[in-house]
């Protein structure tokens, strides 16, 4: 499908563009919205998101914004997060694919580093109740 193959080349552009990268990402709403559709609610089993890792909205501003992105755990517990917690994904199997774009931290995004993201999202899906979750790095170092 050639539609889907523009739109990855779209993502990875922006992605190698460390001054655009998450210029405007809101992640946790996307997963939000996903998890709390009719028909995805009833009926999804799979949830595969391709994505820098980088939350950049109003909620939070990951590696953008000392503070921003503490462990799961803590950022969890900010009231703010209840707007954006998802709905059901108990038996869902979750494939994070996280394109690398150079290592972090870097001149455009210093306060969280690749392994960081990782983490954060795996411990995220896991605590949603998610049966599987897989994260893998796509990684374009560039050397």
């Amino acid at each position: 499908n050639t539609g889907w193959l523009e739109g990855i080349e779209m993502i990875m552009a922006t992605a190698a563009d460390t001054a655009r990268a998450a210029s405007h990402s809101p992640i946790l709403e996307l997963v939000n919205s996903v998890s709390r559709y009719p028909a995805f609610a009833e009926h999804g089993t799979d949830l595969k998101l391709f994505s820098d890792g980088i939350q950049n909205s109003e909620l939070a501003r990951f590696c953008r914004v000392q503070g921003h992105m503490p462990s799961y755990t803590r950022f969890s517990e900010r009231a703010e997060y209840e707007a954006v917690r998802p709905g059901r994904l108990e038996e869902v199997q979750v494939e994070m694919f996280l394109s690398e774009f150079g290592p972090l931290p870097n001149d455009e995004l210093k306060y969280c580093s690749n392994v960081e993201l990782r983490g954060w999202w795996g411990d995220y899906f896991a605590d949603t109740g998610a049966a599987d979750v897989t994260i893998t790095p796509l990684r374009y170092f560039g050397d």
